[in-house]
């Protein structure tokens, strides 16, 4: 029988080979790994329901915006100076 755990661990799964098979862009990666952070979120806030687990929850969310934020401003800078934002061109960051 398939319980919740093993849902969100076959997702969890499924993100990570998401991640490291189709990684063609940066945008691309900072989305697919923006998605792992979010199963990580809801699996602990499910697995873990008592009150100080949802401020930690809330608190999580806040500083992932934060980090989603500078990842994006980060790969702005990084096109507006290379012209693209492919990974195989990367040699020296």
């Amino acid at each position: 029988m398939i319980t919740l755990n093993n849902i969100f661990v076959l997702v969890l799964l499924c993100a990570l080979f998401s991640l490291y098979h189709n990684m063609k862009t940066f945008l691309l990666a900072l989305l697919k790994l923006e998605f792992l952070q979010l199963i990580i979120i809801i699996y602990s806030l499910l697995m873990f329901m008592t009150i100080s687990t949802m401020s930690y929850t809330i608190i999580l969310l806040t500083l992932s915006v934060c980090e989603a934020g500078v990842g994006l401003s980060i790969l702005i800078s990084y096109m507006s100076f290379h012209g693209n934002d492919y990974v195989k061109g990367v040699t020296k960051v």
